[in-house]
């Protein structure tokens, strides 16, 4: 009478996971499995016939980490217990943090809650063109935060740990950008929609702007983008050689010595055909 050996557990999901074992010497009648959540009062039990060496625990709570025992049952008695432990793996839902609040240099981050006792979160952020990884720890009953100290514009990396006593939990992950300094025009108008063209008119945007890059496309078709640059002192420019019938989508920037601003939006259609010309008047005022 002797115990199973090298419990080996695979396949993780976030509600199960495989467990195998090497037999227990002799005339195993079955295996009894069972298994306990060390962060609740959940537990679970299987029977296993004695020829067999695996099973699949399921039903499981995500990110749990659960302790394994397998004995081997014979005639009169049983054998010593085989331990092990795993740890689920995280939902979809819980894998994802949200981002919001944006400005240029800071940012809200938001998480789903880990289970069990956690002593604190890690958040760690990099922005994706490479830079200095920061580190922040939170405490374990809040499940947001704010980031700050950022760079303006920039997008962020962001991973968030559940830290146990012992052991790290399943990584919470997103990004984040923060927002421009420079202000974006203003009330973005199109009119004039003929053929193959129409007018875009703007109010100018707040601060030292150099010039406006405006940048147009077909609803829906980012591959034929063009743009076109105009002075600092112009808000209003006419977009030729358009499509016929074709609804287009327009976005403003300011350009300024830093960088650009955030774009303003807008669209409009052309026309099928080209209005007709007006009448010739008569000199004589005859009608």
């Amino acid at each position: 009478v002797g115990p199973p050996k090298n419990l080996v557990t695979s396949d993780v999901t976030d509600s199960s996971f495989a467990a195998s074992w090497t037999a227990a010497p002799g005339n195993v009648k079955l295996y009894r499995v069972r298994w306990n959540s060390l962060f609740s009062e959940e537990t679970g039990d299987k029977t296993v016939p004695g020829h067999v060496t695996n099973t699949v625990l399921d039903g499981l709570s995500p990110e749990t980490l659960y302790q394994v025992s397998v004995v081997a049952a014979y005639d009169h008695k049983d054998s010593r217990p085989l331990t092990g432990q795993e740890t689920t793996d995280v939902s979809a839902a819980g894998k994802k943090l949200t981002v919001s609040d944006e400005t240029e240099r800071t940012m809200k981050v938001t998480w789903t809650p880990a289970p069990g006792k956690v002593t604190h979160y890690r958040l760690k952020h990099t922005p994706v063109g490479g830079g200095k990884e920061v580190a922040l720890k939170i405490p374990g009953t809040t499940t947001s935060t704010v980031m700050k100290r950022l760079q303006p514009m920039t997008t962020y990396n962001i991973i968030v740990h559940p830290i146990y006593k012992s052991v790290e939990g399943k990584a919470r992950q997103g990004v984040g950008t923060t927002l421009s300094p420079f202000k974006a025009p203003r009330n973005l108008q199109t009119s004039e929609p003929t053929k193959n063209s129409f007018r875009v008119t703007w109010d100018p945007a707040p601060g030292q702007v150099k010039g406006y890059k405006v940048t147009f496309h077909p609803h829906g078709n980012d591959i034929d983008l063009e743009e076109l640059l105009v002075g600092p002192y112009d808000n209003t420019v006419v977009l030729e050689e358009l499509r016929a019938e074709t609804k287009y989508s327009v976005a403003v920037f300011g350009m300024f010595d830093g960088g650009e601003s955030l774009p303003l939006a807008g669209e409009e259609k052309t026309t099928l055909m080209d209005a007709p010309e007006p009448p010739p008047v008569d000199p004589s005022g005859k009608s």
